[in-house]
């Protein structure tokens, strides 16, 4: 895991999201409360599809290996 600070913060933000949400949703979501320029640039680099739940998008940053 690169940084538990990082995927609890995200993870808590997350928690709050609506799911199913693909990539454009989660990022206009997550602009809204995310200041990280880190986790930004890694979630605008995601694959562009629909994601479950928390862990899938988390891993999916490579926030978690």
């Amino acid at each position: 895991m690169e940084s538990y600070g990082k995927v609890a913060s995200l993870g808590q933000i997350l928690k709050d999201l609506e799911f199913p949400a693909n990539k454009d949703k989660i990022i206009k979501f997550l602009k809204s409360y995310v200041t990280d320029k880190e986790i930004l640039n890694k979630l605008e680099k995601i694959k562009d599809k629909e994601y479950k739940n928390v862990a899938e998008i988390t891993h999916e940053t490579d926030l978690v290996y």
